[in-house]
């Protein structure tokens, strides 16, 4: 049974595959770069290694009023990591950045065990988010999770992730 980590950007409560995440933390110092899209907010150092940080709110449409400082990244597996997952048969084949990626959330919510059957089709009126970055829709309890399809994701971001490192 997959587990799903969940939490918050703006009013929706997000999801995504517990096995694609290397961990959670605080937002340390971030340096901007110039010219950089606007969902990336920079680059930050994390014990040595260069991480690209984006704000997956600006293209999923979810505005924050939380104060920068007292968000929270995911930082995500590289492409070398989740393929030693993918050889293993833990997860299915996707494409990630070779370089070290985090996503800016609001906060953090539960781990929550997901049974695959249990994951719907994407609603068409899923008026909130942008349909293209959603894998499908968990029901838990009374809560609505959107399940973060992390290929497309990555997919908008690895080009400019990796003009930042270059």
């Amino acid at each position: 049974m997959p587990q799903v980590a969940t939490f918050h950007i703006g009013n929706e409560i997000f999801g995504v595959n517990i096995l694609l995440t290397k961990e959670i933390g605080k937002i340390q110092e971030i340096t901007q770069v110039p010219n950089a899209p606007e969902f990336v907010l920079g680059l930050m150092n994390l014990r040595g290694q260069i991480v690209t940080v984006m704000d997956p709110g600006v293209f999923l449409d979810q505005k924050t009023g939380v104060a920068v400082e007292e968000r929270r990244l995911i930082i995500l597996k590289n492409q070398f990591e989740l393929d030693e997952l993918y050889r293993n048969d833990l997860i299915g084949e996707i494409n990630m950045s070779r370089d070290t990626l985090a996503i800016v959330i609001d906060r953090i919510g539960d781990v929550i065990d997901v049974e695959p059957e249990s994951i719907r089709a994407t609603p068409p009126n899923l008026a909130s988010v942008k349909k293209e970055f959603v894998a499908g829709i968990i029901q838990h309890g009374q809560k609505l999770i959107i399940l973060l399809d992390m290929s497309a994701l990555a997919k908008r971001c690895i080009p400019q992730a990796e003009t930042l490192h270059s």
